[in-house]
């Protein structure tokens, strides 16, 4: 019976040291934090991509960075509607996310198509 309250106490211990302690989130927890920004790339979104995604956990909350690929024409009220988007979707699908800073990585639709002519295996000039 000893041994049984002993093994408890130590899963507990191990569990609120956890919580107390930095330390990066899980592959799972990262892998759902990409999926619930998938859908904010879509054709009508000035998103084009997440160039990173980086998540802290701190405690019982999780802190985001993300780098958002966008046209160099977006507004700065639409880069704030994008970056509301970007927190709210977070948001929704981890409600520990305490906190998400949003960094903005311009491109040029010049930039865009020679990415795509890249990814299809051309050579800029054919």
């Amino acid at each position: 019976m000893s041994l049984l309250i002993l093994k408890q106490g130590v899963s507990l211990f191990s569990g609120s040291f956890g919580e107390l302690t930095d330390a990066s989130v899980s592959p799972r927890t990262q892998r759902s934090l990409k999926s619930s920004l998938q859908p904010l790339t879509n054709s009508s979104s000035p998103i084009h991509s997440f160039h990173s995604l980086r998540a802290q956990r701190s405690g019982a909350n999780i802190f985001v960075d993300v780098a958002a690929r966008v046209p160099s024409s977006l507004s700065v009220s639409e880069a704030v509607a994008v970056e509301d988007s970007i927190r709210e979707a977070l948001i929704q699908s981890r409600p520990d996310v305490r906190e998400v800073r949003v960094k903005f990585v311009p491109f040029t639709i010049d930039e865009d198509s020679v990415d795509d002519e890249a990814a299809n295996g051309k050579e800029k000039g054919r």
